[in-house]
């Protein structure tokens, strides 16, 4: 007697390898986007917090046009990044791979957003407003279909620029 596998019986194991695979990719791909989004989420909310600091050490309750230091740079805030952010005055930037952040010390209310760059998601945006009645509210924009991938629903229509 021969010991062994047949043709048939490994051509029956690829299969089943081949279908488990095939639909754990997708599964694989959306947990890899949501934990993006989280991930975008915290540092927007650490930036935002980094704002109010800096306004509780200048006595404002929120940036200004006529308030904001002439030495505010983008690297002003207290928070670790995981890039450089860019800018100085009204905007700040910061650009990783999956997303654009986007900080404007004169808005008001005082609104942080963040904007994906790519893939199936691109140009959803996550908004985050830590100040007044809404209390550390996060927005996502960019259809249904898109923030629902984030398990969040879309609120508006706002763009991220």
């Amino acid at each position: 007697m021969k010991k062994g596998f047949t043709l048939v019986e490994l051509l029956v194991a690829v299969l089943i390898m081949t279908l488990l695979i095939t639909m754990a990719v997708p599964m694989y791909e959306k947990t890899i986007e949501k934990s993006r989004g989280a991930e975008a989420r915290a540092l927007l909310k650490k930036m935002g917090d980094s704002k109010l600091r800096m306004l509780d050490a200048m006595g404002q309750d929120s940036f200004s046009s006529s308030n904001i230091p002439s030495s505010f740079t983008a690297n002003s805030l207290d928070v670790q990044t995981p890039g450089t952010l860019s800018g100085q005055g009204a905007s700040a930037t910061l650009r990783t791979d999956a997303f654009t952040y986007r900080f404007f010390p004169s808005s008001n209310p005082n609104w942080i957003c963040c904007s994906r760059n790519e893939g199936d998601t691109a140009g959803v945006s996550f908004w985050f407003d830590n100040t007044g009645d809404l209390g550390g509210a996060f927005w996502c924009t960019g259809g249904e279909d898109k923030c629902a991938v984030y398990g969040m629903k879309s609120t508006n229509d706002f763009v991220c620029n």
